[in-house]
């Protein structure tokens, strides 16, 4: 007999295995980043198929078994790809692969979930490509201060304390596209020190 666990999550990534089965990497609220694996989920029987796509917002039954967890079943909480545009929805893939590469472990940084919903509210609230952006400087800025790679004081012409807000006015996005060379040079630089 297994004990059912449930999560809340961002679906960052899969791939396929076997004949009709998949892997997941969910970012969750309540177990950091976690790997899960789902049977069968390709079948067009599958009621999972429809709503394990990348970058929705679910909620997710699971298993934890010798070889890791395994998906029972859930419901989708939002389809994100209806919320946002094509640039919105790149900016935040590139974010949750970057949290895939930084972050190993199921149980650690479980503060991430909360940066990434963030994120991914403020996303919601753009359809300009420029502010879109400089969400995702900020949002991978604060990815990387999570992991300590990135030290908000790095410019004094930019208050540090946006690196750690969850939401941003668009007077505070635009002082940070004015500093956003300086922005990305250092992210760059950050990302270097993390040996990506």
């Amino acid at each position: 007999m297994y004990d059912i666990d449930s999560a809340t999550g961002y679906v960052l990534s899969y791939y396929n295995a076997g004949e009709a089965d998949r892997r997941y990497r969910i970012l969750t609220r309540e177990h950091g980043l976690l790997f899960a694996s789902a049977t069968s989920v390709r079948k067009e029987s599958s009621k999972l198929k429809y709503f394990l796509q990348k970058l929705n917002l679910v909620e997710v039954e699971l298993i934890s078994s010798k070889s890791g967890y395994r998906l029972t079943g859930g419901q989708l909480l939002s389809k994100t790809s209806k919320q946002l545009d094509n640039v919105s929805l790149s900016a935040l893939d590139r974010i949750g692969i970057l949290i895939g590469r930084l972050c190993q472990a199921s149980d650690e940084h479980l503060d991430l979930f909360a940066i990434y919903d963030s994120i991914t509210k403020q996303l919601q609230g753009t359809n300009n490509v420029q502010q879109t952006e400089i969400i995702e400087l900020w949002g991978t800025a604060r990815v990387l201060h999570e992991f300590g790679y990135f030290n908000p004081d790095f410019n004094p012409e930019i208050d540090q304390e946006l690196f750690r807000q969850s939401e941003l006015t668009n007077i505070e996005l635009e002082q940070l596209a004015t500093q956003k060379i300086a922005l990305e040079r250092y992210i760059q630089l950050c990302i270097g020190e993390s040996m990506l």
